[in-house]
């Protein structure tokens, strides 16, 4: 309203008015900034701080305590073991053992008396009783990695395991009690597999009563500055020597890499492309004239010496 009269001609109460108002305030800063989510003590090797990551770390926090099987998802190298080792260590099984099972890592057979232990004579070559994984975690946790690798023999008696806490060893006739905890992992579709006959459908419904997804790299792009500050860190504390230094803006450092890869892949105006010091690559006619000019033929091929330090050698020689 202000703008409307000239300032010689501003009528007084006006004046008045828009002085007694209140100064603008900026908005808190709670308002603007994502409520964060509480991150357990016992997901501290986990690296990242991405809204998907906190959402996880909420879930294992409000489930640690209770002993439903959990079934982690994701793709390789994202971390779930990190996630069912976190898990495990804020449960009350934390003071017991957490044993991890790779299921794509043994035969069947071999799988089933690592799993479930077998007695003296069970097959060729038990000539001692050996407790099974199950045996050994008593009490606490058994992480069994990429389960969509499990025979659907395997299916069975793990399937009765989590319905009736119980199993019988290789050999044994007996009904020993099962007091553990399973987290199944894998980076399949299980859902797919159970569709194709290749999974049990009871025995998903089984292990997916908690589901947790742990999410690539490339959907939690912001996770990248942090993850290249602790592998430098790592790597500086394996060696013996301090981080020599840290990433003073996270902003320039993805700028920085997304530009990279722009040099690294972008072509000049004549058609050379850059290496990846930014340096043009000479063209195909300056290389036939350069292997001219030193007496070989235009289209030999060359390959490089066993020894010494850029020396080429062409593969047939002209013959006068």
């Amino acid at each position: 309203m202000l703008s409307q009269f000239p300032p010689s001609e501003t009528p007084s109460g006006i004046v008045e008015v828009g002085r007694r108002l209140p100064p603008a305030k900026d908005p808190p800063t709670s308002a603007l900034a994502v409520d964060p989510l509480p991150r357990p003590r016992s997901m501290a090797r986990v690296v990242g701080n991405a809204r998907q990551l906190l959402n996880v770390y909420h879930v294992v926090d409000r489930v640690a305590d209770t002993s439903c099987s959990v079934l982690v998802t994701g793709e390789s190298g994202t971390g779930k073991e990190l996630v069912a080792r976190g898990l495990h260590a804020a449960s009350h099984r934390a003071s017991r053992p957490f044993i991890a099972v790779h299921c794509g890592a043994h035969p069947e057979a071999a799988l089933e008396s690592e799993l479930l232990g077998h007695v003296k004579g069970a097959f060729t070559g038990a000539r001692t009783t050996k407790l099974g994984k199950l045996a050994q975690a008593n009490g606490g946790t058994v992480f069994l990695d990429e389960i969509a690798e499990l025979s659907l023999a395997l299916q069975v008696k793990l399937l009765r395991v989590l319905q009736l806490h119980e199993y019988s060893p290789v050999g044994d006739t007996r009904k020993l009690r099962a007091d553990v905890r399973i987290v199944a992992a894998t980076a399949a579709d299980l859902e797919a597999a159970v569709a194709s006959g290749t999974f049990r459908e009871d025995l998903y419904y089984r292990l997916n009563v908690i589901h947790l997804h742990v999410p690539a790299l490339r959907d939690r792009r912001e996770d990248i500055p942090v993850l290249a500050e602790h592998f430098l860190k790592t790597a500086g504390d394996r060696v013996g020597r301090p981080q020599a230094a840290t990433i003073p803006s996270r902003r320039r450092t993805s700028l920085g890499c997304r530009s990279r890869r722009a040099r690294t892949s972008s072509c000049n105006d004549e058609g050379m492309g850059t290496g990846p010091t930014g340096r043009p690559r000479p063209s195909a006619s300056k290389r036939a004239n350069s292997r001219a000019n030193i007496g070989f033929p235009p289209d030999a091929s060359w390959t490089r010496a066993s020894t010494g330090r850029g020396i080429r050698a062409p593969s047939r020689v002209r013959t006068s």
